[in-house]
């Protein structure tokens, strides 16, 4: 999943309830390059997969900002495989079953130019069954900074026989994009391009 997929897509779901600028912030990680995986299970992560992380903010993120907790307006994790977003957030169904989606650990820190470069983010998928044990579980995240510390991005899944890690301990890079979206227009076109994200990368449900 392209990252400039993911800015569009993101300005656009924002605009659908926010007349006012928005700043969607991008994080893609480097190709996985680590796996591991259950001797009765196959990783299905290989290295032509990484972690995509965006999120949506009312405003631009302040100058030095140290370690800085946020509540984003919306956000998406996937690693082109697996996908986690704030449309399923906090989501279960009726009976006990279905799944439960969230984001924790948001912290940032910024430059003198409010700029990311110290980062932790995390985001869980658990699915329940009818009596509302969990079965499976997916948990994408990143932690680092771009100097002076050790960096990580992973994925991992749990479907009780079959687990598996797949990460990275490159750097990554973050890419911002602010506009002033139309709220009639930009509901349409978020909801065609979410549509055609799930089509064409045919990520499963958990």
């Amino acid at each position: 999943m392209r990252t400039s997929h993911l800015l569009i897509a993101f300005g656009a779901m924002a605009s659908s309830s926010l007349a006012f600028a928005v700043t969607t912030y991008s994080y893609r990680g480097e190709s996985y390059d680590h796996f591991s995986h259950n001797p009765y299970g196959e990783n299905t992560l290989s290295s032509s997969n990484y972690l995509v992380f965006a999120f949506t903010l009312e405003n631009p993120l302040s100058p030095l900002l140290s370690s800085v907790q946020l509540d984003p307006h919306s956000w998406i994790i996937t690693d082109g495989l697996f996908e986690i977003s704030s449309a399923t957030s906090g989501e279960v169904y009726s009976g006990g079953s279905g799944e439960f989606s969230s984001l924790s650990n948001l912290y940032v820190s910024t430059d003198e130019n409010g700029n990311i470069f110290s980062w932790s983010f995390g985001a869980t998928k658990t699915q329940f069954n009818q009596w509302s044990n969990p079965e499976k579980s997916i948990t994408l995240g990143s932690n680092g900074c771009l100097s002076g510390c050790l960096n990580n991005s992973a994925s991992s899944y749990n479907y009780g026989s079959t687990y598996g890690t797949a990460s990275n301990y490159g750097i990554g890079a973050w890419s911002a994009m602010s506009s002033v979206p139309e709220p009639s227009v930009g509901l349409l076109a978020c909801a065609g391009i979410l549509l055609g994200l799930r089509r064409a990368h045919r990520t499963p449900k958990l």
